[in-house]
């Protein structure tokens, strides 16, 4: 139970990922997370930050937006606060729609955190989307 408890906490620091306009400073956003997205030579050092995970995520470097449409399996790692490492796999989701705007899709890899709740644990997510990029 409490591990649930811990995950449904987790989630809701990581459900935080929506749209943001250009000029704000996404991570500064209540429940902004970082990720990391690596499309083949390029990474993306990136903020998300609303409600779920088809949220776009921000570079932090550009002004470009990192739209998902496909998520391949999702590796979640919880280590609780003087625990052991306890590993679930999400199963692939697939958006339904997406908008590129002519931008082509691109395969790419993703880490969420780690992020650390004092006295709680920690959290990392591992895997893979497919999507596309806006010009920036």
């Amino acid at each position: 139970m409490w591990r649930h408890f811990v995950v449904f906490t987790l989630s809701l620091a990581l459900g935080g990922i929506a749209v943001a306009a250009a000029a704000a400073d996404p991570s500064g956003a209540k429940n902004s997370v970082s990720v990391t997205v690596t499309c083949g030579n390029t990474t993306y050092n990136a903020v998300a930050n609303g409600n779920g995970p088809w949220s776009p995520a921000h570079d932090l470097n550009s002004n470009r937006v990192l739209i998902p449409v496909t998520f391949g399996v999702e590796r979640d790692v919880f280590t609780p606060v003087g625990g052991a490492p306890e590993t679930t796999f999400s199963p692939p989701r697939v958006k339904g729609s997406a908008s590129p705007n002519g931008q082509p899709q691109i395969n790419c890899s993703y880490t969420v955190g780690p992020i650390t709740v004092p006295g709680v644990g920690t959290f990392e997510a591992f895997g893979t989307v497919t999507g596309f990029v806006t010009p920036g």
